[in-house]
């Protein structure tokens, strides 16, 4: 399931969880947060760091809906 960076960047923010911590949690690097939260070479990243990403966001408390 896709995750937008938008998305991304608003599950942070009340999670109070930076780029560094989440890129530590989800096993990548932040310069792959980076390119994640600004959408600039995010179609090179693999699906399984986007899974990554999600799934540490969704189990920090994040609700993320489809579709937006």
């Amino acid at each position: 399931m896709r995750i937008t960076p938008e998305q991304i960047r608003a599950a942070r923010a009340p999670l109070r969880l930076d780029q560094a911590e989440l890129a530590e949690r989800a096993h990548c690097s932040v310069v792959t947060i980076r390119r994640l939260e600004n959408g600039a070479g995010s179609d090179r990243i693999a699906p399984g760091i986007l899974a990554a990403v999600r799934k540490v966001l969704e189990e920090a408390g994040a609700e993320i809906h489809p579709g937006r």
